[in-house]
Parts: C-alpha cells; sequence; structure tokens
C-alpha cells in the first residue's frame, strides 16, 4: 500500500474514532464536517472534496452506500474513468 494511502486510512480512523468519544465533534460532522475537521485537526478540506457522515440508526445493522448507476451499456461515467486513472485514493494527509 502506498505511504499516502496509508496515511489517509490513519486520518480518517482519527476522525471517526474521535467522533465515537465527543458529541460535539460528531454532531458538527453532520452539519459542517469541513469546519470540524479544520478545528479538530487543522486540515483545510478542498472546496471540491465533498463528504456526508451520518449516524446508524437504532435497529439498523449496516449502511450500505449504493454504487453510481451505470447504464447497461457498460460505459463509465467520467467520475469512474477519474478514479482509475488517478488511483481512486482518498487524499486526507495532503489537504
Amino acid at each position: 500500500m502506498p505511504a499516502r494511502g496509508l496515511a489517509d486510512q490513519k486520518a480518517l480512523a482519527a476522525i471517526v474514532e474521535r467522533s465515537a468519544v465527543d458529541r460535539e465533534f460528531r454532531q458538527q460532522l453532520m452539519t459542517d464536517w469541513r469546519g470540524a475537521i479544520q478545528r479538530a485537526f487543522g486540515i483545510n478540506v478542498p472546496p471540491q472534496f465533498t463528504m456526508r457522515f451520518v449516524e446508524r440508526d437504532a435497529g439498523i445493522d449496516a449502511l450500505i452506500v449504493l454504487p453510481d448507476f451505470r447504464e447497461a451499456d457498460g460505459e463509465l461515467s467520467d467520475r469512474d474513468l477519474e478514479e482509475v486513472a488517478g488511483g481512486g485514493d482518498l487524499d486526507l494527509a495532503h489537504w
């Protein structure tokens, strides 16, 4: 695994871990995640990068994010092509 990918995983793990023990930070992630990450970790997320944080409802064992819809012709979307060409890593360490 590239060092960048490992750093990204560590940054995301730190965000998730803090959200498990800090109610205020958790709420901020759901209402102003960009600001919450900047204040807590000093990471400035570029405006073109988007995320959403959600809480798992009681009685739900797993949340599953469906992939982008593809037409039956098998053509890749522009986003899919970018991920294939760029490797698709989430670069949290280099914001």
